[in-house]
């Protein structure tokens, strides 16, 4: 039996697979629509970084009083980094497993940087070493106070390890599961123990799912178009997002699905080369596009690379830099800088490399093929049903 714990706001979505969710406080779209949310996310990584730990931090108690409450039927616990820290505790408190589930590549290797460090200055063995541990650290201190507070006043827990453990494994422990293709990023060759790459865990649209009709009527009136969208990113003027978009794609004579998402991408007179929809399943409409534009998150990237086109990537904070460099490393996407730095002319010359390099446009189709064919979703399951399977034998004995 599965049950999420997830915010409030997740309650819907969780509702459409039939399955049981338990909400926690807060609501995370509000929060990112939030004016400081977006005021810090035009400043860079560490403005929105210090007000995301912010938030975070009034919330450690609340959510860790929660969140016990819920798992108190739990044999096990799964857990990405985003509720790790809070679902080791009560693991710990229960005495059950906890096993992490990540989107990033949290665990260390010699083969490539840390997720936060500078590509720029991407090298090997130890320095590729410290980024890992510096990208840990960097999430980690700012909020381990917060969770050792709650840990002591929520659990009556002493203080979780001063450095920190995303992506460790210990032996003993559950398997380590990493949710992205090893066609875009292999498993390294230094890893140790049962620490895996899946593939991506990709949830696709309900069978009876249908596009709108003006949506459908618009792909089939011309070429393919690109497909624009930024997720969860905000900004503080999403109408000069708009402006600077259409401008670009124009300039370059493409057709454009606008997603607005909960970036809040709108505009009052869109052009006819143009449609504005505010949300629409990445499985059923990229595979339908020339190129896709959007912020580097890892279920976008992945989505975009699953739909065989190039992605033009234009990040904005965390993870996001780290997926536009492998990217461009593997030759199927481009990206034309950070969000700050974007200019309508910058994103035009990434578009028109993403719709007529036939390199990057075979390399990108040749990526989709691969990652079509490898079972994410497959893969962690038997590695949690392994892990089980071993605990029971383990118990039995």
């Amino acid at each position: 039996h599965v049950t999420l714990i997830a915010a409030e706001g997740y309650r819907s979505l969780i509702a459409r697979w039939n399955l049981e969710h338990r909400g926690l406080s807060g609501d995370t779209e509000r929060m990112m629509q939030s004016p400081e949310i977006r005021a810090a996310m035009e400043k860079g990584f560490l403005a929105t970084h210090h007000v995301m730990i912010e938030h975070a931090t009034r919330l450690n108690r609340q959510w860790m009083a929660e969140a016990h409450e819920h798992a108190h039927d739990a044999e096990m616990l799964i857990a990405g980094f985003g509720g790790l820290f809070v679902a080791q505790a009560i693991a710990e408190k229960r005495g059950i497993p906890v096993m992490q589930a990540h989107l990033q590549p949290l665990s260390a290797t010699r083969e490539y940087p840390g997720v936060l460090s500078w590509h720029a200055l991407a090298g090997w063995g130890a320095h590729n070493l410290l980024t890992h541990w510096l990208t840990r650290q960097v999430f980690w201190q700012p909020l381990r106070s917060g969770i050792n507070a709650a840990r002591a006043e929520v659990l009556g827990l002493p203080p979780a390890s001063f450095w920190g453990n995303a992506g460790v494994w210990r032996p003993g422990d559950p398997p380590v599961l990493h949710g992205y293709s090893p066609t875009l990023l292999p498993r390294p060759r230094d890893w140790q123990g049962d620490i895996h790459v899946t593939g991506y865990w990709f949830v696709d649209p309900a069978a009876d799912w249908q596009p709108p009709e003006g949506l459908s009527a618009f792909l089939d009136s011309g070429p393919p178009p690109v497909a624009i969208g930024f997720g969860s990113m905000s900004s503080q003027d999403a109408e000069a997002t708009a402006r600077l978009v259409l401008e670009a794609v124009e300039s370059v004579g493409h057709r454009v699905v606008l997603l607005s998402g909960w970036g809040g991408l709108s505009t009052r007179d869109l052009p006819p080369w143009a449609y504005l929809v505010e949300s629409v399943p990445h499985a059923w409409l990229y595979p339908r596009c020339a190129a896709v534009v959007h912020h580097g998150g890892a279920g976008t990237t992945g989505a975009g690379l699953r739909a065989g086109i190039p992605s033009v990537i234009v990040p904005f904070a965390a993870d996001q830099p780290f997926w536009a460099w492998i990217v461009g490393k593997r030759g199927c996407g481009v990206s034309p800088g950070s969000r700050g730095r974007l200019t309508p002319s910058k994103l035009a010359e990434a578009l028109r490399r993403a719709t007529t390099d036939r390199a990057m446009m075979d390399r990108a189709a040749e990526v989709g093929r691969a990652i079509r064919a490898e079972d994410g979703v497959g893969n962690a399951v038997a590695h949690l049903q392994r892990f089980l399977n071993q605990r029971t034998t383990v118990q039995a004995s």
